[in-house]
């Protein structure tokens, strides 16, 4: 059936993780602790080597000759929070077990206003880490990044009580 039955696999697939939270937890555990860390510190602390030392062979004349860009005064934690971001939305418009990308998009255009302040926030406390990990380094960030747990059961028992805790079994 060629490539609609490699589709309907893949949605098959993506299905059956989506309800398997063992393995959903244990993933996002793995990726978590194994490779953001050290993906995310490998960005923030890429440097480039000159453009004009990339050259063949003897040659004289750069390999590549790139303008200078308005984006090339951007720093380094704004680019990771905004691909951060902008990964997450394409991944959830597109990796979906239904494949039905346009009617996700309208749906999240039309969910959005009611989310614009938790993703403001969101935004801010990423772009906030991403330049205290820039600046300051690993330690200091996560270790207060601890307390981000303790802190959102506590206002969420605040502001929704006992019913915004998750099931028991879950804690």
């Amino acid at each position: 059936t060629g490539t609609g039955g490699l589709m309907e696999s893949i949605g098959h697939f993506i299905y059956k993780i989506e309800h398997m939270p063992q393995t959903v937890g244990l993933v996002w555990l793995l990726s978590s602790a194994i490779y953001t860390t050290y993906a995310t510190n490998a960005f923030l602390e890429y440097k480039a080597p000159p453009l004009s030392a990339r050259t063949n062979s003897g040659d004289k004349k750069p390999l590549l000759q790139i303008p200078a860009h308005k984006w090339s005064s951007v720093t380094r934690p704004t680019l990771l929070t905004l691909c951060r971001f902008g990964g997450s939305l394409l991944l959830g418009l597109v990796v979906h077990a239904d494949f039905r990308v346009w009617e996700r998009v309208v749906e999240t255009a039309r969910a959005a206003p009611h989310f614009l302040f938790p993703a403001a926030c969101l935004f801010t406390a990423n772009f906030s880490n991403a330049i205290s990990l820039h600046r300051i380094g690993i330690s200091l960030t996560y270790t207060s990044k601890c307390a981000i747990p303790l802190i959102t059961v506590v206002l969420a028992l605040c502001m929704d009580g006992p019913k915004a805790l998750p099931h028991g079994l879950a804690l």
